[in-house]
């Protein structure tokens, strides 16, 4: 079951004396996002599932919290609907006051100047798991047999498991944030209802299990977001499995309200060696904050894995079968292995009447290309 002490809160104000305030007091239990003003706070929304209630300044520019708490319950995706909005006002406390509030669509409001008791008993009150149908989310951890992909507690879990795993036999892990590229004009684009469009996310999470190894964990952590954990990972093997993955998303047209959707990956990656003080939330943050900057950017990989790669010469070919059968074919070093076997081939064309040894001969000698 996630921490809900390590809920996501997003804290919209123009003044920087009341978002240190705020950071102050809720850094301890939150992971804190900020905006400057009501426009930022939207797109902010709009772009990180994981955030589960709303602190909104009353009066801010470009758009007010009256204004941002009328477009959060405008909003056709049920998950941002149902987000709790609490209203920060040095306006009077008084029953008009609060009818304006509440008829915006507000949850609940608090006065300036707030105190720490105050305002973490808020938050306490109204910061809950919101799921992708804007419902609490269940706590019990969850994971399809049939796709491999769990929710939110299911993450927790099997990160825990992880984490502590690696601890200690002393290795490596990494954490991908993987984000759907622009799901929301695909959606508006094909007309989908949400049934539609929760099952060509689902569709998409498919693609992202085929292309796991077994011992990797995979949920659904937001509408457009899937967590990946990749045991015994370092950046390396993080970086080629994120670039895999991506080739394997833009090889498909997946079908969306009956039209075929091209689409693309953003991801975002931590990486931790081994270290017994590793811990999940601080991975989370530092991934989750490169999968913004990847999804900006959009087809991208934060940070971006190592364009050059040593492939491992190979002289067994049991070592070379273990990494194909763990979607590491491209660590090997292919044309050294042929070299190798090259007399076996050569001999398998002789007892078979084949041809395997003299289509492969161009390749070693490097007078064909090899595939990419």
């Amino acid at each position: 079951m996630p921490n809900t002490d390590r809920l996501t809160v997003l804290v919209a104000d123009d003044s920087r004396v009341i978002l240190k305030a705020f950071s102050r007091v809720m850094a301890e239990h939150y992971d804190l996002v900020e905006a400057a003003d009501g426009q930022l706070a939207w797109e902010a929304i709009e772009a990180n599932d994981e955030i589960c209630a709303v602190f909104s300044d009353w009066e801010m520019p470009h758009l007010d919290g009256l204004e941002l708490t009328k477009k959060i319950r405008a909003s056709k995706n049920p998950r941002i609907r149902a987000l709790p909005v609490i209203i920060v006002t040095s306006k009077t406390d008084d029953d008009a006051t609060k009818k304006i509030i509440y008829s915006a669509g507000a949850t609940d409001f608090i006065a300036k100047p707030f105190d720490t008791t105050e305002l973490l008993a808020r938050a306490k009150a109204n910061v809950k798991l919101i799921d992708v149908t804007g419902e609490q989310e269940t706590q019990q951890a969850v994971m399809n047999p049939n796709n491999r992909i769990g929710n939110a507690n299911y993450f927790q879990q099997q990160a825990e498991q992880m984490i502590s795993f690696a601890n200690r036999h002393n290795l490596p892990m990494a954490v991908l944030l993987v984000g759907i590229d622009n799901l929301n004009n695909h959606s508006i684009q094909s007309g989908a209802n949400e049934k539609q469009l929760d099952e060509f996310i689902l569709t998409i999470g498919t693609h992202i299990s085929s292309v796991m190894r077994k011992d990797d964990s995979l949920a659904r952590l937001g509408k457009g977001v899937f967590g990946v954990l990749l045991s015994s990972a370092d950046l390396k093997l993080a970086g080629g499995f994120a670039r895999r993955l991506q080739l394997t998303i833009n090889k498909q047209n997946i079908g969306l309200n009956s039209k075929d959707v091209k689409i693309s990956l953003s991801i975002g990656m931590e990486f931790s060696g081994p270290s017994r003080k590793r811990k999940l939330p601080g991975m989370l943050k530092t991934a989750r904050e490169r999968l913004v900057v990847a999804s900006r950017e959009g087809k991208s990989i934060r940070p971006r894995p190592q364009t050059t790669k040593q492939r491992i010469k190979l002289d067994s070919l049991d070592k070379a079968l273990s990494l194909v059968s763990n979607k590491r074919a491209e660590d090997i070093d292919m044309n050294y292995l042929m070299k190798r076997i090259f007399p076996l081939l050569v001999h398998f064309d002789k007892t078979h009447d084949t041809d395997v040894a003299k289509a492969a001969l161009p390749i070693l000698k490097g007078e064909k290309k090899q595939k990419q």
